[in-house]
């Protein structure tokens, strides 16, 4: 499976950034053991933040977690040698990684002395893919990757595709398409009215299935079991609603760098922690205006 890992050109290892807060452990476990599918090691790193609260020596704390994993798990692990405070520090280690893993996200609201805010400014910055983990360890083995695609332009979502199949590990993958429209039937008794709108919609969905049909063909053959499912209305209720019914193990979501739309992706991010489920924020491709915007800002 390690060639699978090389699929997205990554490094041999994976970035994990923790505070070391109680919940870690578990999520520790199920970074370490996907390494060790994916024949990559780990990097362990000790977020302190810019107000550290004086945890007594974290720096052994995190050593100590990393003889466990190299004993439990088998693969290599690496500890950062100083405390990371700032956004150069933590900016540094991550546009380094092929994969960043944030351990304790959704503490985040309850810890407001952590500045500046992990989730935020990793989304902000947009370099590399982002796995936030909320699951637990022991989430069924049954329980499907989603993957929130969109249909055009395709090209756009061949890394989602990639990482879809580096994190499938023999999971079924969900892949799932938002129309977005707020248009409702008509109203009126209109049988042509009736008939042009169903003909239209009708349209609009196969396009859609037709298009991710097209998106997973590396999914299928990789030997991934794949299906599809279109939505229609508003994106984050469809989306919500999704998740409370089908509870995946983890949900994949491209991110298009804009200056405004960190906050709705970090806002999707917490809707599916909420949920009970890991997160995988893949930048997408930018155009070259943005990211001309992003070099004169960054």
């Amino acid at each position: 499976r390690g060639a699978r890992a090389n699929d997205t050109v990554a490094p041999p290892w994976l970035l994990v950034l923790t505070t070391l807060s109680a919940v870690t452990g578990d999520h520790l476990a199920k970074v370490a053991r996907a390494a060790a599918e994916l024949g990559v090691g780990l990097r362990l790193a000790y977020y302190a933040g810019e107000q550290p609260i004086g945890l007594v020596d974290p720096l052994a704390r995190l050593a100590q977690r990393a003889r466990f994993v190299r004993r439990q798990h088998g693969i290599g692990v690496e500890v950062v040698a100083h405390e990371v405070r700032s956004r150069y520090q933590l900016l540094r280690l991550s546009r380094a990684a092929g994969l960043t893993c944030l351990l304790d996200a959704n503490e985040r609201p309850r810890r407001s002395r952590l500045g500046p805010d992990l989730l935020s400014l990793l989304l902000r910055e947009g370099q590399g893919p982002l796995w936030v983990v909320n699951a637990s360890d022991t989430a069924s083995a049954a329980a499907p990757l989603c993957c929130f695609a969109r249909t055009a332009p395709l090209s756009r979502e061949r890394d989602l595709m990639r990482w879809s199949r580096v994190f499938a590990q023999g999971r079924a993958v969900q892949l799932v398409h938002v129309l977005q429209t707020a248009v409702s039937p008509p109203d009126s008794g209109d049988a042509a009215e009736l008939t042009v709108f169903d003909h239209v919609f009708r349209q609009l969905r196969l396009q859609a299935f037709q298009a991710l049909d097209t998106l997973s063909r590396p999914l299928r053959e990789a030997g991934c079991e794949t299906t599809f499912t279109v939505l229609a209305g508003d994106v984050e209720q469809q989306l919500r609603q999704h998740l409370r019914a089908t509870r995946p193990a983890m949900v994949l979501i491209g991110h298009r760098w804009r200056p405004w739309s960190v906050g709705a992706a970090r806002s999707r991010v917490q809707g599916i922690a909420e949920q009970g489920a890991d997160a995988l924020v893949v930048p997408l491709p930018r155009g070259a205006w943005w990211s001309w915007i992003a070099r004169a800002i960054g």
